[in-house]
């Protein structure tokens, strides 16, 4: 899942859409002034950035065996459990919900995401517990997370985490995408 490629997909859709009917109040990009290119040139390096950080620092927690999840929910139980060798922490702060915007490239919202990629790698691969652990604690610390490609439409945590538990094979492009997502990261950003 790469949530900064979506988001440079948004913003070609809506290029795309400008050269045809536009809703109202849209403004296509080739009007954005020299300031307004300038903010969402930013935004974009600051959404690619973060991803980066995001996949090295997963891929060296995954290496250590200590993952963290960064709930944006304050009901969310935080603390450390531990699951097939691996110290998973659930942290929360009032920071992380109150600036949490279900569809923007945050370092958190990036993190979440590959984690979860790692979960269904490890799902594919036999390791289902650990898996269904980390699934559970993403939905739980962060219920508007979803999973989505190219060729896969979105799907929420809640129908991911439900469809694991049943063992249906409703997922299992999902699971392939995933898998091959991880092991690309694996090799693009190892510590």
């Amino acid at each position: 899942m790469h949530t900064h490629i979506l988001t440079c997909l948004f913003l070609s859709c809506a290029i795309g859409s400008a050269q045809s009917t536009n809703p109202p109040g849209f403004i296509p990009v080739e009007k954005f002034s020299p300031i307004e290119k300038a903010m969402v040139d930013r935004e974009m390096k600051a959404a690619s950035s973060d991803f980066a950080a995001a996949c090295i620092n997963l891929t060296r927690d995954v290496q250590d065996k200590r993952l963290t999840v960064y709930a944006v929910v304050s009901t969310v139980e935080t603390g450390v459990t531990n699951e097939a060798g691996f110290s998973i922490r659930v942290t929360y702060h009032p920071e992380l919900a109150k600036n949490y915007e279900s569809n923007l490239g945050s370092y958190q919202r990036h993190y979440n995401g590959c984690l979860l990629d790692f979960a269904l790698a490890q799902y594919a691969e036999g390791k289902k517990a650990l898996s269904l652990r980390l699934v559970r604690l993403l939905a739980e610390a962060e219920p508007e997370l979803s999973w989505s490609s190219m060729r896969i439409e979105p799907t929420n945590i809640k129908k991911i985490l439900a469809s694991l538990e049943a063992d249906d094979g409703r997922l299992s492009d999902m699971l392939k995408e995933a898998t091959r997502d991880w092991h690309q990261r694996e090799r693009d950003y190892k510590p």
